[in-house]
C-alpha cells in the first residue's frame, strides 16, 4: 500500500514537473528584477538631474544665482566694538 502511494507521488511531481520547484523566485528571477529596478531608478535620477540642471541655468541667466549678490559682512569684534565706543551705533 505504501509503494502505490510513493509511486502515485512521483509521477504526479513528474506530470507537472514542479516537485523541485519552489514558489519563490529563481536567482535568474531575482537578477532581472533587481536589474530592472536599478534601470528604473537610473532613468529616474536622470530626470531628476536634467530638471536642476535647467534651473541652475535659469537662476544664472535670470540674475538669481549667488554670484553677483551683495554679501553681507558681519563685524568681528574688535570692529564692533570701536563702532559702539565711537556712538556708531
Amino acid at each position: 500500500m505504501m509503494e502505490n502511494e510513493e509511486t502515485e507521488n512521483q509521477s504526479t511531481a513528474e506530470d507537472t514537473n514542479e516537485g523541485d520547484k519552489s514558489e519563490s523566485p529563481t536567482m535568474y528571477q531575482q537578477a532581472n528584477s533587481a536589474a530592472e529596478r536599478l534601470e528604473n531608478a537610473n532613468r529616474e535620477t536622470k530626470e531628476l538631474l536634467d530638471r536642476q540642471e535647467l534651473l541652475m541655468a535659469e537662476q544664472r541667466l535670470g540674475g538669481k544665482s549667488e554670484a553677483g549678490q551683495k554679501v553681507e559682512v558681519k563685524d568681528n569684534p574688535v570692529d564692533y566694538m570701536k563702532k559702539v565706543m565711537s556712538g556708531a551705533i
